[in-house]
């Protein structure tokens, strides 16, 4: 029979991931305590960026601690969400979702009569990064969370 456990009680097989893995830990809880954050928001996009980033920082300062925050864009599949949702709810982390899609749509609209004429490229996936960040940075400004970024290389 397969036991549950949450994911951040979750042991590592493999000796070198789980030393990494408490090195990145002991990261973020030294760094957190020296900086005098008690808590911390991340975007959490149901990726493995953001799943792992979730895991460590509930594993450092305690599930009750850590705020997940998922911005999904008319791009994002359901998929995504859930499995954003799934994780937070795994942990036991708080969770929120802010849709940005109207906000996405108003600096299209604002920037359409300098980008007439021109193929949506990279610029508009950049602009949902920056609405993403500009969101994470507000909720860390109000709460005093401390923001932990996410990558995927």
């Amino acid at each position: 029979a397969l036991a549950v456990v949450s994911a951040y009680e979750r042991d590592l097989s493999d000796a070198g991931c789980a030393e990494l893995a408490s090195a990145l830990t002991l990261g973020i809880r030294d760094y957190a305590r020296k900086t005098g954050f008690r808590s911390v928001v991340l975007g959490l996009s149901g990726g493995i960026d953001s799943a792992l980033t979730a895991v460590l920082a509930a594993r450092a300062l305690g599930p009750e601690n850590v705020t997940g925050i998922a911005m999904p864009s008319r791009y994002t599949a359901d998929m995504s969400n859930e499995d954003a949702r799934i994780l937070a709810e795994r942990l036991g982390i708080h969770f929120h979702t802010i849709a940005i899609e109207p906000i996405f749509s108003a600096y299209l609209a604002a920037l359409e009569p300098i980008f007439r004429g021109r193929k949506p490229d990279v610029t508009e996936e950049n602009l949902q990064a920056r609405i993403r960040g500009m969101l994470l940075m507000a909720f860390s400004n109000k709460t005093g969370a401390l923001l932990l970024s996410t990558g995927n290389k």
